[in-house]
C-alpha cells in the first residue's frame, strides 16, 4: 500500500517507462521519508536538549525542505532539475550543521560525501558535477569561516564529542549503504524492463510472416526470426553467418552485398530484390523472388552504426 502511495505521486510524464517510473518513485520517496523523519525527531530534540536556540530551530526546519522537493518532481516530473536542487539543498544543509557542531572539526563533515553519492542515483553528468561543486563549495565555506573564526560557539548537545563523532560517521555510512541499495533496486528494475522490452520485440519477431535478420559490419547475419523457415524451409540457426549469402542466387549476390554496404556506409534505408533458394540442394533448389528493406542500426551509444536490420518477404506472386 505504501509503495502504491508513492507510486500514485509520480508524474504522469514519468509513467510510460517502467525504469523512469521507479527512479521518481524511489526519489519521491526518500525526500517524503526523510522529512517525516525530521518531524519525529525534533520532539525528541526537544524532550532531550530543551528550549531550542534560533539557529537549531532553523536547521530542524531546513530539514524538511526534501518534501518541497518531492512536491516540486510530483508535480512538474524535472527529475534532472529535482536533483540538482536536491544536492545543493542537501550541501547546504550539511554546511550549515557542520558549521553549528564546529566547523572542519564537527562530527557532521562525512555527510558531505552523501552528496555526488545520490546525485549519481540520477544518472545525469550534470547532475553529479552540480552536486561534486555544491560539496566543494561547502567544504571550502567551513575553511573561510574558519579562518576568519566567525564559526558559532558548538551547540551544547546532551552527549560527548566522541559519541557525537561515532553517530556522525555511522549515520553517514547508513545513508550511504541505503544509497547502495536504492541504486540496486533500480538496477534491478532496470533489468527487468530491457528483459520485459526483449522478450516483447522476439514475441513481435517471431510472430510476423516476414523474416527478419541483423546483420553485422560486414554482412553476416547475427540473428534470423523463426521466418526463415518459412521463408527458406531451414530454420533460423541455418541462416546464421553466411548461411543467408549461401542462399541467394549467385548472380544476385552482389546486389545483396551491395545494399548491405551501401545502407550502412550512408546510413540511409534501402530495398534490393533478388532470388533466394527455398530449400534442397544448390543444384536442384528452387528460387523464390524476394525483398529485402534495410536499415542501419545503432550502436549502444548512438553514435556509429554497429550493422543493419533487414525485413525480407517473398515476392513472388507479385512478380508472377
Amino acid at each position: 500500500g505504501l509503495s502504491a502511495y508513492f507510486e500514485s505521486l509520480v508524474h504522469e510524464s514519468a509513467r510510460g517507462d517502467a525504469l523512469t517510473l521507479a527512479r521518481h518513485q524511489t526519489f519521491i520517496a526518500s525526500r517524503l521519508l526523510g522529512g517525516a523523519l525530521a518531524l519525529c525527531v525534533f520532539p525528541i530534540y526537544l524532550v532531550v536538549g530543551g528550549k531550542p536556540s534560533l539557529l537549531s530551530a532553523f536547521a530542524f526546519l531546513w530539514l524538511l525542505s526534501p518534501i518541497a522537493i518531492a512536491i516540486f518532481l510530483s508535480r512538474t516530473g524535472r527529475f534532472a532539475a529535482a536533483h540538482r536542487v536536491s544536492a545543493i539543498n542537501f550541501a547546504g544543509l550539511v554546511t550549515y550543521c557542520a558549521w553549528l557542531t564546529g566547523g572542519l572539526a564537527s562530527a557532521l563533515l562525512p555527510w558531505l560525501v552523501a552528496v555526488p553519492l545520490e546525485a549519481g542515483l540520477s544518472t545525469d553528468r550534470r547532475s553529479v558535477v552540480w552536486a561534486v561543486g555544491a560539496a566543494a563549495a561547502g567544504l571550502v565555506g567551513l575553511a573561510v569561516l574558519g579562518a576568519a573564526g566567525d564559526d558559532p560557539s558548538p551547540l551544547g548537545l546532551p552527549m560527548s564529542s566522541a559519541a557525537l563523532a561515532f553517530l556522525g560517521a555511522s549515520s553517514a555510512m547508513a545513508y550511504a549503504a541505503g544509497l547502495v541499495v536504492t541504486l540496486q533496486l533500480v538496477h534491478r528494475q532496470s533489468e527487468y524492463a530491457i528483459e520485459a522490452s526483449e522478450e516483447r520485440y522476439r514475441l513481435l519477431a517471431e510472430n510476423v510472416n516476414d523474416m527478419i535478420t541483423l546483420h553485422d559490419e560486414r554482412g553476416r547475419v547475427v540473428f534470423a526470426s523463426q521466418a526463415a523457415r518459412q521463408l527458406l524451409g531451414a530454420a533460423a540457426t541455418a541462416v546464421l553467418g553466411e548461411g543467408l549469402f549461401e542462399h541467394v542466387h549467385v548472380a544476385d549476390r552482389p546486389a545483396f552485398l551491395s545494399a548491405l554496404n551501401r545502407c550502412r556506409a550512408n546510413n540511409e534505408p534501402i530495398s534490393v530484390e533478388f532470388r533466394l533458394r527455398c530449400g534442397g540442394a544448390a543444384e536442384n533448389a528452387c528460387f523464390a523472388w524476394v525483398e529485402m528493406r534495410c536499415r542501419p542500426m545503432p550502436s549502444s551509444d548512438g553514435f556509429e552504426q554497429s550493422g543493419v536490420v533487414a525485413v525480407t518477404r517473398d515476392i513472388s506472386q507479385h512478380k508472377e
